[in-house]
């Protein structure tokens, strides 16, 4: 079965290529991923993209958590609209931030799946 997407970060795979996403769930799961990964200014083509998560280890979380939430959202809806978010459960304690976002694909009938972010 060919990819559809280079894995990142790249890896080589045992025949000397590059290790590739073979589903659509997948590409979604590394597209969420670097949603929220990303802080805003850091792409150069784009620097709009990213929700910037990183600043709550460095903020008080309590009335930024909402914000980041809503970004994440946002972000999500902009650059991923085939990607329901159903849930966003963020937690930070002693320089630890912790994602967990439940989400689904519509279209490809797939339901409820998990993205567990952890930041330090």
């Amino acid at each position: 079965m060919q990819g559809i997407s280079a894995s990142l970060p790249l890896n080589t795979d045992p025949d000397g290529g590059h290790l590739l996403l073979k589903s659509l769930k997948e590409v979604a799961t590394q597209n969420l991923k670097m949603i929220v990964l990303t802080e805003p200014g850091e792409r150069m083509m784009d620097p709009l993209f990213g929700a910037g998560v990183r600043r709550l280890l460095f903020e008080n979380p309590g009335p930024n958590i909402d914000a980041a939430r809503s970004r994440i959202m946002q972000q999500t809806s902009k650059y991923l609209p085939w990607v329901a978010i159903d849930n966003i459960n963020i937690t930070t304690s002693d320089n630890l931030l912790s994602l967990i976002i439940y989400y689904s694909i519509p279209k490809l009938a797939i339901t409820r799946e998990v993205l567990s972010i952890t930041v330090n």
